[in-house]
């Protein structure tokens, strides 16, 4: 109906200008001493829209000119994005696949693309979690190839990222990145490790100190915080009997 309307109204627009030009003996002089130049008016009214055209083409043409150098510059950015993007994926299947050096490389690709990124004063919106996914992304590459030093230095980053982020995502990343460390120090089997992992916790509540959930929480989760939170109790009656244990009981959330 609409497309129907705007067709009517446009013949209805031809047809006046065609009775408007037909009608239309008006002239226009322009003086010249000694001469006098007569135009129609019809040819004056068309030269001013052919020339209102021309210099709106112009300006628009002029206008994509100047900005091509800021296109450009836009699409190296997204060119770097996608990148960093891309090595963060390629190390997230290079990690599940077992390829652990190849997932380790991938994730600092990542985050040296980001930081090229940042340099270039653009931040991303999701950088943060981006940032710190990278860095747990080459902390669990070095957990798996026994790089503790590497671990925990990308650990300590990857916290350091997580805490520049708004209230909710900071509130997950930061919890996210305490599981995982809780999580490589039980393979290490280390207790006293673990105990400052319990006093950590964001979003108003601790991991339970004694194996009970966050306000009566069920699901895989909560059993993963139940077994967090007898774990030191557990590795100091029976360091062994632990290690056998959480070969098979841990539930991974």
């Amino acid at each position: 109906m609409r497309a129907a309307l705007w067709l009517i109204s446009l013949f209805g627009l031809a047809v006046s200008v065609a009775w408007l030009a037909g009608h239309n003996n008006a002239t226009v002089a322009l003086f010249w001493l000694p001469y006098r130049i007569d135009f129609s008016l019809n040819l004056v009214l068309l030269s001013l829209a052919g020339i209102v055209l021309l210099v709106v083409l112009a300006q628009q043409a002029l206008s994509a000119l100047l900005s091509l150098p800021k296109q450009a510059q836009r699409w190296r950015l997204q060119q770097k994005e996608r990148v960093a993007h891309a090595a963060l994926l390629e190390s997230i299947g290079n990690f599940m696949a077992g390829r652990f050096l190849r997932a380790r490389k991938a994730a600092q690709t990542a985050l040296d693309r980001e930081a090229s990124l940042k340099d270039s004063g653009l931040e991303l919106e999701h950088a943060v979690s981006l940032r710190t996914v990278a860095h747990i992304m080459v902390a669990e590459s070095a957990h798996a190839l026994q790089d503790r030093e590497l671990r925990q230095i990308h650990l300590q980053a990857a916290l350091e990222a997580a805490k520049k982020g708004h209230s909710a995502e900071r509130q997950t990343l930061l919890e996210g990145t305490q599981l995982r460390s809780a999580r490589w120090l039980l393979d290490d089997r280390d207790a006293a490790g673990l105990i400052p992992c319990f006093g950590t916790a964001h979003g108003g509540h601790a991991f339970a100190a004694q194996g009970g959930t966050a306000g009566g929480a069920t699901g895989p989760g909560a059993r993963y915080r139940c077994f967090i939170g007898q774990a030191p109790r557990l590795f100091t009656r029976n360091r062994q009997h632990l290690g056998a244990g959480a070969d098979s009981g841990v539930v991974v959330a």
